[in-house]
This record gives C-alpha cells, structure tokens and sequence, in this order.
C-alpha cells in the first residue's frame, strides 16, 4: 500500500463523526435525565411545601368569625367556669389572644366596611385591662400594636373584597372538650345544616357531612376516607391538561379537602367551647393574597346586614425559610417567590396552598450524582464503542502492514529474481548457441547458473519455510542429539558456502559442548546457520579479517552456537527491524546484498518453534556482527 496514511485519515474522521454523534446522543441523554429528576423533586417539593403549609390554611379557615374580638360573651351555661369571681356573666377570651399562635402568623386582624382595623391581639380600653397581664404582656401588646399600624396603611377595604370570593353560610362546631357533654355533642349534631344549596359558592359545594367538594368533580362515596376521595378526584382530572396543572389541580384539592375536613370536624379547632353561631352568619374559605409585599391570609364574614374581612399577616420570611429548608434535600438551590395573586396561567411551579413559586434553581452537574440507569447504559455504550474502535484500529493496522508486507516482499523479490533470470537467460543462450567455444569459459559459465540456480534454491526453500509456520503448519521432527552429531551435517554445507566468498569457517567448541545433548530439528538448525553465514557472506565480504568464528557453549541449561564475522557490523537504526520479514524494498536490495529480507525472520521462527531463540549480540571488540542461537539442552 503506497499510502496508508490515507486509510489512517479516513478512519480518524470516520471515528470522530461516530464519537461526535455518540457524544451528542450521551449529553441529551443526560440533559433529559437531569431535567426528569429535576421535574420530578420540583413536583415532590410542591408537595412537600403545600402539606406543610395546608394545617395552616386550614386551620385559619376554621376559625369561628366571633374569635376575631379580644374577648367575646359566652352563654351563662357554659361560661361559669370562665368565672372565676363568681360574676354572673363574663367575657370569654379570644383563643387567639389566650393561646400560642404559629410562628408563621404575626397578627391576626379583622377589618369593616367603616375602615375600621381591629384586632383580637391588641385589646382595647377596658379589654386592654383584661388581657394584660392576664394573657400578654405590654411589650408583646405594643409589637402588635406597631404591626396593627403598619398594616392598616396598604389595607383598603373595597380593593380587599374585590380579591376575596364570596361568603356562604356556614357553622361552626363546638369543639369537643373535656368539659363537654353529651347534651354538647347531641346540640352540635342536630345544630349542624345542610350545606348543599349554600348560595354563591365559589366553585365548589358541600356535601351532606359538611365536606366540600369541587363542583366538576363527582361526588364521592361517604364511606370513602379523605385520601380515598382524593385518589378519585385525581384520578378524575389527571386525563386532562398537562402534567404540571394536573399536579396543581390534586394540590389544590388536597389544600380545600384539609381546610373543609378541619372546619366541620368536631374537636379538631381546639379553639375551647364556643357559642352556636348564628345560621344567618356566612363566611369564605380564607384565600391568600399578596398586598403591598405582605402575604395575609383573609376571608368575607357576612353577618346579618354587616360585613367585615378577617384574616391574618403572616409571616413571610420565616415561612419562606422553613419552605426552603424542607426541600433542602431535593432542590438545594431552590428558591420561592411571590407569584401573582390573580395570575392562574402559570401552575406548574406555583403552590396551592399560597400564591408562591417555586425556582428550582441550577441543576446539578449532568456528571455528577450516583450511576442511574441511564449513566451505567451510556458507560457501556462507551466502553463498547472504545472496544469497537480499538479493534478496528488493530485490524487496520494488521491490514495495513501486512499490505505492506506484501507489496515490499513483491517488490525485493522481483528485483531478487531478475538478475538470476536474467543471467540464466544470457548464459544458456550463449552456451545453446555455441558462443563460449573456450572450455575454461564454458565451465566458469556454468558454474555462475550453479550459483545462481542454489541462490534461487535457497531463496524459494524459505519463501516455503515461512509460508509454512504462517500457516500454522509444523516444522520438521524435534530429535534429541548431541551437538556434535548436530554440527556434523552442517559444517561441510556451511564452510562451502563461506568458501565461495573468500571466507573461513572456524569452528571453535568449549570444552565437553560436542558431547551434550540437545533438543532441535536438526534440518531447521542447518537451515538457520546457513542463512546466518550467507549473511556474513554478502555483508562481510570486503571484512579485513576473512574469518567466521562459530563458537559453542552451554548456559543456564541451553546450548548456545555463536557465529560472528568481521565485517562493518549491523547500523543501530538496523537493528531494531532485523527480525521483521520482507522489511528490503526494492531500492534497498538493489542498493545492498541480494535478498529480501526473509532469511533472519524465518531463522528466528524456526528457532523458536524449536523453543529455542536467536537473538543479535554485538561483537565485543565492536566489530563485526554476531549472532547466538539457543537450543534446550536434554541433559
């Protein structure tokens, strides 16, 4: 192959188009992973949130309307044990202003169409007397008062109404106490209305138990449990809209379903006992609204002609806070934000519970996190890929030199054949046509197409050779011999062929060596030490020094032969390619001695079929090339 470098570029930009793709696949892959999981602890985190703010809502919606003075009268029958006097009536403190309120509540307030700003935490003129310091201190009353004053400056009433959704009747329970009756549980039962038909109900209704329903959700089994209904409720609207306002919507139901589950069950207010409120008396669920930065919760309250709006001021950077510390473990560089009060288009990060959203802020890196499916998918790919590529490139590298290999071993050996030929060609037509009449001449010419004809010989006997051991195919027969009896057969094929070069050569055993035994071919031995010395005869023939030194001697249980000649020696750069076949092209065989490179890469094969070795040595006095060939000893 005269241009490999073009098969390397193609598959360079064959795998950098097929890494790219992979690439591109692997990185969307994780985008989409980290964009599901992060959709998926946005949606939990909702959850989370609304569940943990839903008691709150609730429990403000529960609140019966006359809890929103500081102190309100109680019926005679109930309010003796508030008597501590002994007077025959008093006025029973406000929950609100006896109890510990959430820590997410700084005041509750109740405002009237006169623009009139009240609240059950700041008592005033003769109930300021009552409330501290029986159930407050002045401090505590002084705060609440400063709030009082900075909440009345963004309340407008007629804008607060506007926000709020209608009242419906409604009735509270007394609550469950221990100093309850059962006169009180038999008065709550049969004071309780039916709700069904409450008018201006805003998009919802009650059923017969006082549980509201949303008005485009079928009615429920009354023997279900709350989670049930909801189940089916979700069920209901989970088949429309997209993902998100469906989580919003089951949200939002969950939120109403706690809220109305809390206001009509008795005992759950824990409020203390109130008076039977009026059946004329109708209140809203409490709404969340935003109003000049400050979060309220409020609700309308119609009683008889008079109307008033109750709520709370909460706390907003504490709720916020306990918000993002609940969700720390999913999104841990979320964050919530005011949403619009009237702005319902946008659900998928917004709560139900309270007109907030929720950022779920960057998502962590796509590399980083525990192997998911997908991670260990794509790592496989990968691997496989590098695998895939890694075995190309071996295959196209065996492919690529053994092209090589092929067009350079063509190369030298036709270069190797046509100067035999070519003298075979002019030799016989001199000798057939009767030219060379001298007869001195006549046999120098046939002794040339000798030599010729041995060269072609030896050059075709390990052409075969190699074939042979690259298919896999066996040597000749391993004997156990003695050396002697191994050198025996060689020598006189050997010194022959040092001869025709003007070359000795030189036997030269250590002592006791001949004697040993060995296990080799002894053909494939002969074979080895010939292509050695022919060699050292082309490479050595111009050597000062005519001699070619074959010494043997044992090592380490091994039989070591050594030839080495005197010639120029092998060049460093030479020597790290000696042992690859065909590695002459034609210019460097028609620049140096014949031959194709071949003879030191079969000996070596050959050696080592016979679990033996040939390596170079470097001569010790620097001149000269030497070869060693090792043999097992038998002995």
């Amino acid at each position: 192959m005269n241009r490999p470098w073009q098969i390397w570029t193609a598959f360079a930009a064959c795998l950098a188009v097929v890494v790219g793709a992979v690439g591109w696949v692997s990185v969307k892959a994780l985008v989409v992973e980290q964009q599901a999981v992060l959709e998926e602890n946005a949606r939990l985190a909702l959850w989370r949130m609304d569940s943990a703010m839903a008691p709150l809502v609730a429990q403000e919606s529960a609140r019966p309307y006359f809890t929103y003075a500081s102190f309100y009268s109680a019926e005679r029958a109930y309010g003796r044990m508030f008597n501590r006097k002994g007077d025959a009536d008093v006025n029973v403190p406000s929950p609100l202003l006896s109890q510990a309120g959430s820590p997410f509540i700084r005041l509750h307030f109740q405002f009237d169409s006169s623009d009139v700003l009240t609240s059950p935490e700041v008592p005033e003129g003769k109930f300021n007397k009552l409330a501290v310091p029986e159930y407050m201190t002045a401090v505590q009353c002084e705060d609440n008062g400063n709030i009082l004053r900075s909440l009345q400056k963004n309340l407008n009433f007629t804008a607060l109404l506007s926000d709020l959704p209608a009242p419906v009747e409604a009735t509270t329970t007394p609550a469950m106490g221990p100093a309850n009756s059962g006169s009180i549980a038999s008065n709550m039962l049969n004071s309780a209305p039916n709700l069904n038909n409450a008018p201006n109900a805003p998009a919802s209704s009650f059923d017969n138990a006082g549980q509201q329903t949303p008005a485009n959700v079928t009615q429920q089994d009354p023997s279900l449990n709350a989670q049930q209904q909801l189940a089916g409720q979700v069920g209901q609207f989970g088949r429309a809209g997209n993902r998100g306002d469906q989580e919003y919507q089951a949200r939002q139901r969950s939120v109403q379903m706690s809220s109305s589950s809390l206001s009509q069950m008795p005992g759950n207010n824990d409020f203390g006992v109130y008076p039977a409120q009026s059946s004329d008396v109708q209140m809203s669920m409490m709404s969340p609204l935003w109003l000049s930065g400050d979060l309220l919760l409020a609700r309308r309250v119609k009683n008889g002609a008079r109307e008033f709006v109750q709520g709370c001021l909460l706390d907003w950077p504490e709720i916020r806070k306990q918000l993002l510390s609940d969700v720390n473990d999913l999104l841990p560089n979320a964050n919530v934000v005011p949403a619009k009060n009237s702005d319902a288009s946008e659900t998928v990060r917004r709560l139900a519970s309270l007109p907030v959203e929720l950022i779920p802020g960057l998502p962590p890196s796509i590399f980083s996190g525990a192997m998911s499916p997908i991670k260990f998918s794509l790592l496989i790919a990968w691997a496989a890929m590098g695998l895939a590529a890694l075995a190309v490139a071996v295959l196209l590298r065996g492919v690529v030199a053994l092209s090589e290999r092929r067009a350079a071993f063509v190369s030298a050996v036709t270069h190797e054949l046509r100067t035999p030929l070519t003298t075979f060609r002019m030799y016989a037509e001199m000798l057939s046509e009767d030219m060379v009449r001298d007869e001195k001449d006549r046999k120098s010419y046939l002794q040339t197409l000798r030599t010729e004809a041995d060269r072609l010989t030896h050059l075709v006997g390990n052409v075969l050779a190699y074939a042979r051991l690259e298919r896999g195919k066996p040597g000749g027969r391993i004997e156990t011999v003695t050396v002697e009896q191994l050198l025996k057969v060689a020598t006189e094929r050997l010194a022959n062929r040092a001869s025709q070069a003007n070359l000795e050569l030189r036997l030269e055993p250590s002592n006791g060596v001949l004697l040993r035994w060995v296990k080799a071919d002894p053909a494939a031995v002969e074979q080895i030490l010939f292509n050695l010395v022919d060699n050292a005869c082309k490479y050595a023939a111009n050597a000062t020094d005519r001699t070619l030194n074959l010494s043997v001697g044992s090592q380490n249980g091994t039989v070591e032969l050594r030839l080495r000649d005197h010639g120029s020696g092998i060049e460093p750069h030479e020597q790290r390619r000696l042992f690859q076949a065909f590695h002459k092209s034609a210019q460097e065989a028609a620049g140096s001695a014949p031959g194709v490179g071949l003879g030191l890469a079969l000996s070596r094969r050959l050696a080592i079929d016979m679990r033996g070795n040939l390596q170079y040595e470097a001569a010790p006095d620097g001149a000269g090339a030497c070869f060693v060939l090792s043999l097992p000893a038998a002995d």
